[in-house]
């Protein structure tokens, strides 16, 4: 039964286009890597560090975890553990499911509306070796927890329609 949902999830990744989030997240990949080849390069080829790359990469990071959250919500590619779910009916299988979903989604809620009412309480504060204010990156993890919930919403509300 596994191998089946395995095969269906490959074949449905292979077949669909390339979305705007897999751009971003390709686009934010690459300028993590980018920063961690200054910050090596840096630091072992002429022995001086640049200090922001750190701090750079730290963040690029997890707005990278965050893109990749809302992927695999559309993509219901998600690790989770199977090998209690073999042994019980479809049906209860798929309630399990949804039960899973909604915990899901209203984390991520909890999650977004943090990190908005955080996000105003730090603008005096600065990133320590870039000019940037807290708020600003804690405003672009909400658009990013956005995304994320907007995709978890579509999942929830797909696994709803299908029947158990």
């Amino acid at each position: 039964m596994l191998d089946k949902q395995q095969e269906s999830l490959g074949e449905q990744s292979k077949s669909q286009p390339v979305t705007h989030t897999e751009k971003l997240c390709v686009t934010v990949f690459a300028s993590l890597a980018t920063v961690l080849l200054l910050q090596v390069s840096s630091r072992y080829l002429f022995n001086n560090a640049i200090g922001w790359t750190e701090e750079a990469a730290r963040y690029l990071l997890v707005i990278l975890s965050l893109l990749g959250i809302s992927l695999v919500f559309k993509r219901n590619t998600h690790i989770r553990f199977t090998f209690f779910l073999r042994f019980i009916p479809n049906r209860l299988s798929h309630w399990h499911d949804v039960m899973v979903s909604f915990t899901n989604t209203g984390f991520i809620l909890f999650l977004l509306l943090s990190a908005f009412s955080i996000a105003p309480l730090l603008v005096s504060h600065q990133m320590s070796s870039i000019d940037i204010s807290i708020s600003d990156f804690y405003y672009v993890i909400t658009l990013v927890l956005f995304l994320c919930l907007v995709s978890a919403i579509r999942f929830f509300i797909s696994l709803i329609r299908r029947k158990g």
